[in-house]
């Protein structure tokens, strides 16, 4: 008889008694805030992702805006003779040259997604295939206050101040050219 006790009593312990795994609730609970923290972290990824898509388009026209401006302080200008240059396209205060107007900035499309950098004497554009910087694949819109940002020759600063925001709908950059052409 206590043979048969001591058989229950072994089978109940090794279904009654704690188990070393989990359980169905404990294995929910765990995978349910596994889940919420990933669903967190994506959404902050994504969040960041878009700031810094507005930050690098901002960095980017402010590197381009400065190029626009060393290429006014230098002068720098095509010399052929189709366009700024004199008869034997050349520059160097010769009849005939071209006076630089200066360089220009210039917001495209509609709405503003894209800029295009060239120079130009007496009304007569150069380079022939300007640098054009499209932003339409980061989604990023462009709200200028003055177009185009004219750069005079010679650090003669700008045409006008300007003011250009860049947005993509939940984060706003803003870059300032002010009337003597410093950028920030």
């Amino acid at each position: 008889m206590k043979r048969n006790c001591s058989k229950k009593r072994f089978f109940l312990n090794l279904f009654l008694s704690p188990s070393p795994g989990f359980t169905l609730i404990e294995l929910l609970v765990t995978i349910s805030i596994m889940a919420i923290l990933f669903g967190l972290g994506v959404a902050k990824y994504i969040e960041f992702n878009r700031r810094q898509t507005v930050v690098q388009a901002a960095n980017e026209l402010k590197a381009n805006l400065r190029l626009t401006q060393d290429k006014a302080l230098s002068a720098e200008k095509d010399c052929r003779a189709t366009k700024c240059g004199g008869s034997d396209d050349l520059c160097g205060n010769e009849a005939g040259e071209e006076a630089l107007d200066g360089w220009y900035l210039v917001f495209t499309g509609s709405p503003y997604q894209s800029y295009q950098i060239y120079g130009q004497c007496e009304g007569i554009i150069f380079p022939d295939s300007p640098k054009t910087v499209d932003l339409t694949s980061k989604g990023v819109l462009i709200t200028p206050s003055v177009n185009p940002i004219h750069f005079y020759p010679l650090g003669l600063g700008v045409e006008e101040a300007a003011t250009i925001n860049l947005s993509n709908g939940s984060m706003t950059q803003t870059v300032t050219v002010n009337e003597g052409g410093e950028i920030f």
